[in-house]
């Protein structure tokens, strides 16, 4: 089917359906869910809640564990990434929940590794640099999990959510869409969307950072191409 045989109303059926299947996106975390702010929640009417963290922004790491230590959490994982704040100081933290938490839950941290120095950083599991320059910007995880922002404005590649997230999917997840190189086509794109099916991590995230770092044109993803997998060749 081309583009030009199809009509509007099923196009916007189609655009809908792409939408729909961003909602499902979520961390592989491991059956955990990640909650912003050092806010917790149950992740159903069986889980059992947990006292929110202490605040640790804006202490050094060494306070930090110190401090969580003493009401009981444990530092995990520990993520450094670029960030104007002085090396060395939490600026985000995010507490894990899950049904079954442990004697010492979990939550993430955030360390500033001090400013970002080179703007044309080839990143974890690219094997290139970036189309445009990076930037760098605090992370949070939205109501589904997912890692925000991705990008300073438009096209620039957010380095400490690509630290992030390289860190929770690894090559099984976030690289498979990274691999895929400056010149991928929409073929490629949906064979790494599909492989992503049996564990329900479709990838939107992945992908559109993946895009933005190589500089992918917006039909790459067009949705018809994700939905049924026949995607035009490139040209």
């Amino acid at each position: 089917m081309s583009m030009r045989s199809i009509r509007p109303h099923l196009l916007v059926a189609l655009l809908l359906v792409g939408v729909l299947v961003g909602a499902v996106v979520s961390i592989d975390t491991g059956g955990r869910e990640h909650r912003s702010s050092g806010q917790t929640r149950a992740a159903s009417d069986q889980c059992v809640d947990i006292p929110a963290p202490p605040n640790l922004v804006g202490t050094s790491l060494r306070q930090a564990r110190e401090k969580a230590r003493h009401a009981g959490f444990d530092l995990s994982p520990v993520i450094r990434v670029p960030s104007a704040q002085a090396s060395g100081i939490v600026i985000n933290q995010e507490a894990v929940q899950g049904c079954e938490p442990p004697s010492h839950p979990p939550v993430m941290v955030e360390v500033s590794s001090g400013p970002l120095k080179d703007r044309r950083l080839v990143l974890a599991y690219a094997r290139v640099p970036p189309a445009t320059y990076e930037c760098t910007a605090t992370v949070a995880f939205d109501i589904d999990g997912n890692i925000q922002p991705l990008t300073c404005g438009p096209r620039s590649v957010n380095v400490a959510a690509w630290i992030i997230m390289a860190k929770w999917y690894g090559a099984d997840g976030f690289a498979r869409f990274v691999h895929l190189g400056p010149d991928a086509t929409p073929g490629q794109v949906a064979k790494a969307f599909r492989a992503g099916i049996p564990t329900g991590q479709t990838g939107l995230s992945e992908f559109e950072i993946a895009r933005a770092y190589y500089g992918w044109p917006r039909w790459v993803g067009f949705p018809l191409c994700l939905i049924n997998g026949h995607c035009p060749s490139r040209g």
